[in-house]
């Protein structure tokens, strides 16, 4: 793919919408992803579920993921604890519901920050 060898991709505030799509699985080299302040939609756990189903997803060297302040509503994926490069994270959103497991952030040995939104519930562990 021409994109295979982007690393950073910045859009935010730029009113895409939708969900978001496979062709993000081809970015195997990605290590910033900025969509904040978009209208994306749809289930953040269906978006990246999608993700994970491409033969040659690979989005380990992901480095920051910020989804923050778009239309994506439900529960987070545990495909998230697959990102195991991940060091800023930021998903909030009023949207966006269930409870957080250590087990969503065994992988993310390297994270720093995250922005989860008032909804969502994390364990004290994550932060000392």
């Amino acid at each position: 793919s021409p994109l295979s060898s982007l690393k950073y991709l910045a859009l935010p505030s730029n009113q895409l919408y939708g969900t978001l799509r496979n062709w993000l699985g081809q970015l195997e080299n990605l290590v910033d992803l900025d969509l904040a302040c978009n209208l994306l939609n749809g289930t953040l756990s269906d978006s990246l579920g999608q993700l994970s189903e491409l033969v040659n997803f690979d989005l380990e060297n992901l480095v920051d993921l910020d989804l923050a302040c778009n239309l994506l509503n439900g529960t987070l994926s545990d495909s998230l604890g697959q990102l195991s490069e991940l060091v800023n994270f930021d998903v909030s959103s009023k949207k966006l519901t269930g409870i957080l497991t250590e087990s969503h952030f065994s992988k993310l040995t390297k994270l720093l920050g995250s922005q989860l939104g008032p909804s969502i519930p994390t364990p004290g562990s994550l932060y000392g």
